[in-house]
């Protein structure tokens, strides 16, 4: 099997990181001579031929994750939010404790802003709220909170949040 990877990787340019009981299964791969085969068709094939399945992800965790938000970069650029959004969502619930936590809310604030749902953005503003690193950042997002509140008539939690961020300025 460890062969096979190997030529995979040389024909296809598709690397293929086998697990460790997968690795010591062996077994011998009979395919007849193929042409005009995808890497992935081939891989499913001789994996199947063996009793095993291929999981269509990375198992290295930094590697995964960057892969994930740079996906989520690109559909964005894209303009194909509801994708950067599943990307995003998928980062977020794999990687809870990720680094990007504040990039990957940010750019899901963009997306929720660009499609006008502002129920997502309201609670995105929460969450970045809640991991905001200083005063400063709380009452940036705590203006933005308040102007969303106010541009969808809600002037009693506009004022309320706009009250609110006064006194902590006039407290500092």
């Amino acid at each position: 099997l460890g062969r096979f990877a190997d030529f995979l990787k040389d024909s296809s340019h598709i690397e293929v990181e086998l697990e460790a009981k997968a690795a010591a299964g062996g077994g011998n791969i009979d395919r007849p001579a193929f042409k005009n085969v995808s890497g992935f068709e081939l891989l499913y094939d001789a994996l199947k031929s063996l009793g095993l399945s291929a999981r269509g992800e990375n198992i290295r965790p930094g590697v995964a994750e960057k892969a994930i938000y740079r996906m989520a970069l690109v559909y964005r650029k894209e303009d194909l939010l509801p994708q950067a959004l599943e990307n995003l969502n998928l980062l977020l619930s794999r990687f809870p404790k990720t680094a990007r936590f504040k990039e990957a809310c940010a750019l899901k604030l963009e997306i929720y802003k660009g499609m006008k749902d502002y129920r997502q953005v309201v609670a995105t503003l929460e969450e970045l709220k809640a991991v905001a690193s200083g005063e400063v950042e709380k009452q940036r997002l705590d203006q933005e909170l308040a102007d969303i509140h106010y541009d969808q008539c809600g002037y009693e939690k506009a004022a309320e949040i706009y009250k609110a961020a006064l006194t902590v300025a006039q407290e500092a």
